[in-house]
């Protein structure tokens, strides 16, 4: 009986046991199938979320590369300046052949003086020209796009020319037109006197002024030169 009994009670633990491990089992597989789950929404989640960062920065950088083009294509706005430049040329150069023709039909009787003037004048709008031509080349090969090498090789000071070698030149290229200027007063410096009234201030002197403006000129100059020496040394140095 006893035997009976003892087989008995171990064939029920056993099965209780089992039982226990099969719960055991079912309750492990239960966990893990939910961190599995739990893992898999939290990483679908998180690539969700680093793809969208991802299509955000493109995004944003299209539209930076976009604007960037935008912004470096407004630059031939200058080239329709350019041209228009061209055309003061073309003006200028009618202006100096129309002083020349008349300085040659009226070379028989024209006075020295006059022909001085006429020369300083031709001078002057020579001056010009060149002025104009400096800045509209010196312009659009720094803002809008290189000149043809082939074009460009004849023109050596076109490749070391920058912003303030370019202000440099005009600043120099503006004294020696106002100088011109000057220069012409002076030669007929007598008939500018004769038109001024002897008590007339110094203030309301038209000369004066000429001389205060071209000495103003000169200081610009003198000033552009010490700071583009000093910009050249600076780069020089780095």
């Amino acid at each position: 009986m006893l035997n009976k009994t003892s087989v008995w009670w171990d064939c029920y633990k056993n099965k209780y046991k089992d039982q226990k491990i099969k719960q055991a089992k079912n309750i492990q597989a239960i966990l893990q199938a939910k961190e599995r789950y739990l893992n898999r929404f939290f990483k679908i989640g998180y690539n969700q979320g680093f793809k969208k960062d991802i299509i955000l920065k493109k995004s944003l950088n299209m539209l930076e590369k976009l604007i960037e083009r935008v912004l470096f294509a407004t630059r031939w706005l200058l080239a329709p300046l350019c041209i228009a430049m061209s055309l003061v040329l073309v003006v200028l150069g009618y202006v100096f052949m129309k002083e020349l023709w008349h300085m040659l039909s009226h070379l028989n009787t024209i006075s020295e003086t006059d022909l001085v003037l006429s020369a300083l004048g031709l001078v002057d709008l020579l001056f010009m020209a060149g002025l104009v031509l400096m800045v509209l080349l010196a312009s659009y090969e720094s803002f809008v796009s290189k000149l043809d090498k082939v074009d460009a090789s004849e023109i050596t000071w076109l490749k070391h020319t920058d912003f303030n070698a370019l202000k440099l030149k005009v600043s120099l290229s503006i004294v020696a037109i106002s100088a011109i200027f000057l220069l012409k007063r002076y030669m007929s410096l007598e008939d500018v006197l004769s038109s001024i009234p002897k008590d007339t201030p110094l203030s309301h002197n038209p000369i004066f002024w000429q001389v205060v403006i071209h000495l103003v000129f000169v200081c610009s100059a003198l000033l552009a030169a010490v700071t583009n020496n000093i910009a050249f040394s600076q780069n020089k140095g780095h």
